[in-house]
């Protein structure tokens, strides 16, 4: 297993590295990246970005992930990145409703695990590790692992004002189980 740190220019895609556009079932074009420096990749896994984010800006942690044998596939989300916007002005993300993203991935998915190889693992950063939970709470895709970095989460209680949640989980943790 390598654990070597790889030299990344976040400007120019690597040499093992393609970029494609991938088609949303509405036509929606969505940036993709593939990177794989092995024929014999221990498995696939789908990196997801975080709100207003593009894959240039993770290469590096990408690079790792194939450094160590594995397939990477990652997206720029429809309205960020390479994939277009959805309003006049080129400098704003947007979206009505992440639900479009849901519906997104869930495509993506279907695409992405048939063309390669399993296991199949998504790696998710902010927002895209809150649509990964939310597209497994909703059974749109399979994953056999997912890791996720800083999720886009937070706690709703209607009972209790949000300054109180964290006490009360602290609270909780030292009287009952917290596993």
């Amino acid at each position: 297993m390598t654990t070597g740190r790889m030299d990344i220019d976040r400007r120019i895609i690597p040499l093992h590295a393609s970029e494609s556009m991938w088609m949303a079932p509405d036509g929606w074009p969505l940036r993709r990246l593939d990177w794989s420096e092995s024929s014999n990749a221990r498995g696939s896994i789908l990196f997801l970005t975080g709100r207003a984010d593009h894959y240039e800006k993770y290469l590096e942690a990408i690079g790792r992930f194939v450094a160590n044998g594995w397939r990477v596939t990652s997206f720029d989300w429809r309205g960020q990145g390479g994939s277009g916007r959805l309003l006049p002005d080129p400098t704003v993300g947007h979206i009505d409703d992440f639900s479009c993203w849901v519906d997104d991935l869930a495509a993506f998915w279907r695409d992405w695990k048939a063309q390669c190889p399993g296991p199949h693992v998504i790696v998710a950063h902010s927002m895209g590790g809150h649509l990964t939970l939310r597209a497994l709470a909703e059974q749109r895709i399979d994953p056999t692992a997912i890791a996720l970095c800083a999720p886009m989460l937070g706690l709703r209680s209607g009972v209790f004002p949000t300054f109180l949640l964290h006490p009360i989980a602290r609270l909780m943790k030292a009287i009952g189980d917290p596993n």
